[in-house]
């Protein structure tokens, strides 16, 4: 799959395949769009089918929790919590939840949103450290906010290792591997990325063992290539820069935002893109609907 594939999640579903997701009927699910990919259909819906497959399969993971078990963390976490709260809560749609075969499930990450976003259940939680960390966050966004103000930006250096290891029920001993870790991609605020090791095991990797893709690749990686050893782990360590300048929209003209490069502007992966394109669509997220349209005009006051 590349970039294209994701600009067809703009792509409706068949409606019987929409069905049966939102009643959590996966496995069927995947099954009809097993059954369409054999047919003669439009490349535009055989990719949005193609992704959809792999959505179909990571959703379950992701909304663990069954109500009686939501039910159970609330009450653990929060004074007082009484069951006709989470029913407030899911009716109103505070708290994110799918159907998983019929069954309402709730994501891994429900109980942390509420406490985020809910001023009466942050009063309530019964540990502090649950809630602790938003304030602080909210601090460091205050003091860095007025910081940019003040000098124009901010730009912080990182420095990073990622590291990846066989479980161990998986290793081949002996037998070919590739192994893809992450790297930043140059562009917009991220500058002067540098490699500065590249290990297998132990011991520093041969240049002829690993890959590192072009600077602006979309997804750029680094793919060791060897022989796998029992217990062999795999390693890079790269640092960068991240900076970006304060705008204040209040003073500054549209036409005036973001980097210019001879009257164009510097897009996803350094590639320059005339100006109006900051103002277009862009698929599958950024769509002029009707609705968004209608709002358009309301605000304007047409």
């Amino acid at each position: 799959m590349d970039n294209s594939f994701f600009e067809t999640l703009a792509v409706p579903l068949p409606e019987d395949i929409e069905k049966l997701k939102w009643r959590g009927d996966f496995d069927r699910a995947v099954r009809r769009i097993d059954s369409r990919l054999k047919r003669d259909i439009p490349q535009a819906l055989r990719k949005r089918l193609m992704i959809e497959q792999e959505i179909l399969k990571r959703m379950p993971g992701q909304y663990p929790y069954a109500w009686s078990e939501a039910l159970d963390m609330l009450r653990d976490n929060v004074r007082d919590f009484k069951d006709s709260e989470l029913e407030t809560l899911w009716e109103e749609d505070a708290v994110d939840w799918i159907y998983v075969d019929g069954e309402v499930r709730f994501r891994s990450s429900f109980l942390k949103n509420v406490l985020k976003t809910r001023k009466e259940y942050e009063n309530r939680a019964l540990d502090r450290e649950l809630v602790r960390s938003k304030a602080e966050n909210f601090g460091l966004l205050n003091r860095t906010i007025a910081s940019m103000k003040e000098q124009g930006g901010a730009g912080c250096r990182f420095c990073i290792r990622g590291t990846l290891g066989i479980q161990e029920e998986a290793e081949r001993e002996g037998e070919d591997i590739k192994v893809y870790l992450p790297l930043p991609i140059e562009y917009a605020q991220i500058k002067n990325v540098k490699i500065h090791s590249v290990r297998i095991g132990e011991r520093e990797a041969e240049k002829q063992e690993y890959t590192i893709a072009r600077a602006d690749a979309f997804q750029r990686t680094i793919c060791f290539h060897t022989k796998h050893r029992k217990g062999q782990k795999y390693s890079v360590e790269f640092s960068f820069e991240n900076r970006e300048a304060y705008l204040d929209f209040s003073h500054v003209g549209l036409e005036h935002s973001g980097e210019k490069h001879g009257g164009e502007k510097q897009g996803a992966n350094g590639l320059a893109e005339p100006a109006d394109a900051w103002l277009a669509q862009q698929q599958p997220h950024i769509r002029f609907t009707p609705l968004i349209r209608e709002l358009a005009a309301e605000i304007v006051g047409e």
